[in-house]
């Protein structure tokens, strides 16, 4: 339940004067209206779940889990948990782990690389979700401990809005390939207008549990991915969307997986996709493809092969093909071996030549 007294940026500045000004450094424009905002440290001496008026209301006096700290907010109304630097939160059996279900909630992390705080999945049922509309998440870390966590995750059924920026999932805490995530994010159904911002997720090359990056479960519209990487031996894939989502943006993202990197919908349509490797390979988009469709005489903008009409390979393939075979009357190139002029095709591999 919403906090009894709520604790917002106002009773943060009237209470704490100047100290106060840090914590709003981490707000945009959009959050300075007058949103709860709630501290959260495990690692303080001083850190209590408890709804006292006190604890929570400075990073001195904090609260010990996201998932408390989510209860204290309100719906409807803006609202912001910091959590501090080097946090940390084990889910097992028994807490399986925060479920964010406040709407317009940001969970904002505080530190840098290492000292980001992190979430550790202790048992192969633990999973975050996101439970409410218009949640945030940001600087973030997320761990696997055992194998095969079955979804890092959630968005519920109808959750839209959601923001995952700045999150990071790490390789297994064994960090041998025995633990790991099976589904990194499950988009449940009809989660339209999620964006993934800056996400980057890593496995250890041997893991054998870990399926999907991001597994777009039903249609879900708008979607935006925005410099997503994934690299390690996800089986079924990067991104796999299992229903048709309409106007999606993935630009500059980069997916090297055991699977099919990009397992979209055939009949997905996109408002932007572009600049995205697929498996350290440049993906051929609208604003780097050059050639049409033979079937229907129309640009393509999936994989350009060298079997369609104007395509780079097809194009080079025509030129290459009219070039004659080099002869005495007209080779430029030595052979290495003998220093005489090479009158068969020259190739790259001989000083002088045009390939060379």
């Amino acid at each position: 339940m919403a906090a009894v007294v709520p604790f917002r940026q106002r009773d943060l500045l009237h209470k704490y004067g100047w100290d106060a000004l840090a914590a709003f450094a981490h707000l945009d424009q959009a959050q300075l209206a007058n949103a709860q905002v709630l501290f959260v440290d495990a690692n303080h001496a001083d850190t209590l779940d408890s709804d006292d008026g006190v604890h929570g209301h400075l990073i001195t006096q904090p609260l010990a889990t996201v998932d408390f700290a989510n209860g204290l907010m309100t719906a409807g109304e803006p609202g912001v948990i910091f959590v501090a630097p080097g946090h940390v939160e084990d889910y097992d059996a028994t807490t399986l782990g925060f479920d964010a279900d406040v709407t317009s909630v940001q969970i904002i992390g505080l530190g840098v690389g290492a000292e980001r705080p992190r979430f550790d999945f202790n048992h192969a049922t633990s999973i975050c979700a996101i439970g409410a509309n218009d949640v945030v998440l940001k600087n973030l870390t997320f761990r696997p401990s055992v194998a095969a966590v079955a979804i890092g995750i959630d968005v519920e059924t109808g959750v839209t809005g959601t923001q995952f920026e700045d999150c990071e999932f790490l390789v297994g805490e064994a960090g041998d390939g025995t633990d790991e995530f099976a589904k990194v994010f499950h988009l449940t159904s009809a989660n339209h207008d999620t964006v993934f911002k800056n996400v980057k997720g890593i496995t250890h090359a041997s893991c054998n549990g870990a399926t999907h990056c991001i597994h777009v479960d039903a249609s879900s519209d708008r979607v935006v991915y925005d410099h997503v990487v994934f690299d390690g031996p996800w089986s079924t894939g990067g991104i796999v969307e299992d229903a048709v989502g309409l106007n999606q943006v993935m630009v500059n993202c980069s997916f090297d997986t055991s699977g099919t990197n990009y397992s979209l919908n055939g009949s997905s349509t996109f408002a932007e996709r572009r600049d995205n490797l697929d498996a350290g390979v440049l993906e051929d988009s609208s604003s780097n493809f050059i050639g049409t469709d033979d079937a229907d005489n129309v640009a393509a903008t999936t994989n350009v092969v060298a079997n369609r009409d104007g395509s780079v390979l097809e194009r080079l393939e025509d030129i290459l093909s009219s070039i004659r075979d080099d002869t005495a009357s007209n080779f430029i190139g030595v052979d290495d071996a003998a220093n005489l002029g090479l009158t068969t095709s020259v190739v790259a591999d001989h000083d002088g030549s045009i390939l060379e």
